[in-house]
């Protein structure tokens, strides 16, 4: 596997980590993370010119850590590694 595939991986898993204890500090609400992830899925979807640009399974991989994120907001993913 490539060495920046695993680096991406620690940084999500470090990045799910932090969103979950920002929403349980309340520091923001879960549902606002929450919208804030949506809207970054939103982003990503809207920009014709760089859909254009690149295949459904590139978008896809695009929108992956933005999915990964929120599903760490649920509870039931406490604990939960990458795989």
């Amino acid at each position: 596997m490539n060495t920046a595939n695993l680096q991406l991986e620690g940084l999500l898993v470090a990045m799910a980590q932090l969103t979950r204890q920002i929403a349980e500090a309340g520091v923001l609400p879960r549902e606002s993370i929450r919208h804030a992830l949506h809207a970054a899925e939103t982003a990503i979807l809207a920009d014709d010119q760089r859909r254009a640009q690149l295949s459904d399974s590139q978008i896809e991989a695009m929108l992956f850590p933005v999915r990964y994120l929120a599903t760490a907001l649920s509870p039931a993913s406490a604990g939960r590694g990458f795989s």
